[in-house]
């Protein structure tokens, strides 16, 4: 039951495009239950270039 779970949440952030992996990977970053080991600030401040970038491509579409 769990490892289904586990797979349905894995499906749905490979289904999900750039924006939104980018939108939650600054969520995860910024969260205090998420127990990431490497520096917050710099992840979170590569992903918001990141995102800002694409952002930038597709508003001059």
């Amino acid at each position: 039951m769990e490892e289904n779970k586990v797979e349905n949440v894995i499906n749905i952030i490979k289904d999900m495009n750039i924006k939104d992996k980018l939108r939650l990977g600054i969520c995860l970053t910024t969260s205090n239950w998420a127990n990431i080991l490497y520096n917050k600030t710099e992840m979170y401040e590569k992903f918001d270039t990141m995102l800002k970038e694409i952002d930038e491509n597709i508003e001059l579409l």
